[in-house]
């Protein structure tokens, strides 16, 4: 089951991910979501 989620919500999903990657004890991280195109464009804006 893939969750669609909003700008807001990616960009909290993201951050998490991006810790979890510099954490040395983390081997890999997965995620399942998808954003809108528009919600990509508020992100790259953003970003």
């Amino acid at each position: 089951v893939m969750a669609t989620v909003d700008a807001d919500v990616a960009t909290i999903i993201l951050k998490m991910v991006d810790q979890l990657e510099d954490s040395d004890d983390v081997q890999a991280v997965i995620t399942n979501f998808e954003v809108s195109e528009e919600d990509l464009a508020k992100l790259a804006a953003a970003g």
